[in-house]
């Protein structure tokens, strides 16, 4: 929420979704409700003292998740961390407020982000993989415009996913001057590896995962969903040369081999890299391989900076980071003043 510019002890009106809320017992007192509410800048923690639940998991007022709120409310820090203690809310009146107020968006324009990933499919060299890469993310630019790339961990809002794949591109790209990798399968890996993402989240009337998402996942989701495309295809391009018909200008298509579409789902199965991290299998090419510690150093980045800039705490570290486990040092950039002595 760092776009708000909000500080400890601002007041604060205006129009969230409710992206998550639930009851909690106070040590000192009663009960009160504790969650998220989203907006366009993005997601922030609130609590509403005395307050409560009821059996249907709405609050007074009939508030319950994926509400839409007007709330008056204080900025308060809870370890580093800023939050809104919630004094009242209401439910919007429908026509007062629109969906693109509601949804974090990525802070690059949604048509740099799409350019910028069209121009890294450009560069594959492969003629079948790149004609069917830049037709597949064609057919669902819409879904994959607005996805986010995960719910919380990083880049999690609007546009997100094409942030995500943009910025693994351009470290694939620099990674293939050092290494003896097949780049096609890399880039293509970097714009498929979370393409699941599009069915698994939604992003209104808050983060989510969809009932696909729950039930299998977006690795599984990927995978399907790549591999019945480019089956899709070939088999289009096999029809048209056999019968010389040339709808759509099919007579020039190239087909995707088969070990590319064996090593691009393999990558989507592995790139979270261990079992106990959600790998369908453990990398097993050396693009694979680097693949996963590409996905990683990127989500991570991210992670790094957001929290950083977002950190409340004064000092030297910023609160702890629990997906990092770790409290980030601000000053890694240069040595205080005179610098330590030796």
């Amino acid at each position: 929420m760092a776009a708000n510019k909000w500080a400890v002890g601002d007041y604060v009106t205006g129009t969230f979704v409710v992206a998550s809320i639930e009851q909690k017992q106070g040590t000192r007192g009663g009960p009160f409700l504790a969650g998220k509410l989203q907006n366009k800048h993005g997601v922030i923690p609130f609590k509403r003292w005395n307050a409560t639940l009821y059996d249907d998991g709405t609050s007074a007022g009939g508030v319950s998740k994926g509400s839409v709120v007007y709330v008056n409310a204080s900025v308060d820090a809870y370890e580093g961390v800023l939050q809104l203690i919630v004094q009242g809310w209401e439910i919007a009146v429908e026509g007062t407020y629109s969906e693109a107020d509601l949804i974090p968006h990525s802070p690059i324009e949604s048509d740099v982000l799409w350019s910028e990933m069209l121009s890294h499919i450009e560069r594959i060299g492969d003629a079948g993989l790149r004609e069917w890469l830049s037709a597949f993310v064609g057919d669902r630019q819409k879904a994959i415009r607005q996805a986010p790339a995960a719910i919380a961990m990083h880049h999690a809002y609007a546009g997100g996913l094409m942030e995500h794949i943009n910025g693994l591109c351009r470290a694939a790209e620099q990674i293939a001057l050092v290494y003896d990798v097949a780049l096609d399968i890399l880039i293509a890996g970097c714009v498929l590896h979370d393409i699941g993402k599009i069915f698994e989240l939604e992003s209104f009337p808050s983060l989510d995962y969809t009932p696909i998402g729950n039930l299998v996942g977006h690795i599984c989701c990927g995978i399907s969903e790549v591999s019945k495309s480019m089956l899709a295809w070939n088999g289009t391009v096999k029809v048209a040369k056999q019968y010389g018909v040339d709808k759509d200008n099919r007579l020039d298509r190239v087909e995707v081999p088969q070990h590319t579409r064996y090593h691009i789902m393999h990558i989507i199965a592995s790139h979270h890299g261990l079992a106990e991290h959600g790998a369908a299998r453990p990398p097993a090419t050396l693009e694979a391989m680097i693949f996963h510690h590409l996905d990683m150093i990127d989500s991570r980045a991210w992670m790094f900076t957001q929290h950083i800039a977002a950190d409340q705490s004064g000092g030297e570290f910023t609160s702890l980071h629990r997906g990092l486990d770790a409290r980030l040092w601000k000053r890694a950039g240069g040595e205080e003043e005179g610098g330590d002595a030796d």
